[in-house]
């Protein structure tokens, strides 16, 4: 009896452990290869839980979008090295899984292998196109490196990998561009500088020949002002004068028409106005 229930309890714990080497769990985004003793199986587990011959083994492949960055020196057609980051944003293609661990292996030598190489290779072959390294960073000659990657990396599908894009960054140019661009830029920066002073000095010297015009202009309106006080006063001289000559005048013949009488003529010591005032000629014969 006692050896039946330790030979239940065996069967029991075989059948546990059975099972448990017959289930296979894939992460989400994973998907599984299943090799029997050195074999590898055509199809691929799907995410989530699998049956499975407990005597296989399953290496899993990462199938998420993932990124990988390349540090890269080119020489350009004028055989300066410029050093710049390319990045590749790329996926495992999940079908071609079980043909990769046959032919290449881990996910890890997939990369290593075949996208790597490759990138390295054609960014040379890109770099040579290039006439000057300064112009890697112009845009139009970064859009002509990514699409001319991106067209060379769709070969690698066959090999199980799918490129999504091509990044360009952190563009370093040989130190001997670097000083000139900055000598560049410091007496570009030097230039603006004296512009700005120029500008300056100019609306300066226009705001103090406004300020002079101002000043002669209000000179010359007092002179103006008073050379016409002056035209005035002369004029109102002159016309009282010539008031004083008719007035004379008109005396003077005043007089004549008394020369045949007796006349008192009264005149004022303080004028030159000589009027006749009486009569006493008429008055006697009165």
């Amino acid at each position: 009896m006692k050896k039946m229930i330790i030979g239940g309890a065996i069967g029991v714990l075989l059948m546990v452990v059975l099972v448990s080497c017959s289930i296979e769990a894939i992460p989400a985004g994973y998907v599984g290869v299943v090799s029997t003793f050195g074999e590898v199986k055509t199809g691929v587990l799907e995410e989530g839980l699998n049956i499975k011959n407990p005597l296989s083994d399953v290496v899993e492949f990462d199938a998420r979008q993932k990124a990988h960055t390349d540090s890269i020196g080119l020489t350009s057609k004028d055989q300066l090295i410029t050093t710049f980051d390319i990045t590749f944003k790329y996926r495992l293609i999940k079908t071609k899984a079980s043909s990769m661990y046959k032919e290449t292996g881990s996910p890890r030598d997939v990369i290593q292998i075949h996208m790597i190489p490759k990138v390295r290779s054609l960014c040379r072959e890109v770099g040579k196109t290039i006439e000057r390294s300064e112009d890697f960073f112009k845009q139009e000659v970064q859009s002509r490196m990514q699409n001319a990657l991106v067209d060379g990396l769709a070969s690698l599908s066959e090999k199980g990998i799918n490129i999504d894009e091509v990044l360009i960054r952190k563009i370093q140019l040989p130190k001997l561009i670097q000083d000139a661009i900055n000598s560049k830029k410091a007496k570009a920066q030097q230039a603006e500088e004296e512009k700005e002073k120029l500008k300056l000095f100019i609306v300066q010297q226009k705001s103090e020949i406004e300020k002079q015009k101002a000043l002669a202009e209000s000179d010359t309106i007092k002179e103006e002002k008073n050379k016409r006080l002056a035209i005035i006063k002369a004029e109102t001289l002159i016309i009282t004068a010539q008031a004083n000559a008719d007035v004379q005048l008109k005396s003077m013949e005043s007089l004549e028409t008394f020369q045949n009488g007796n006349h008192f003529i009264f005149a004022d010591p303080k004028s030159n106005n000589v009027m006749p005032f009486m009569n006493l000629d008429k008055i006697m014969r009165k």
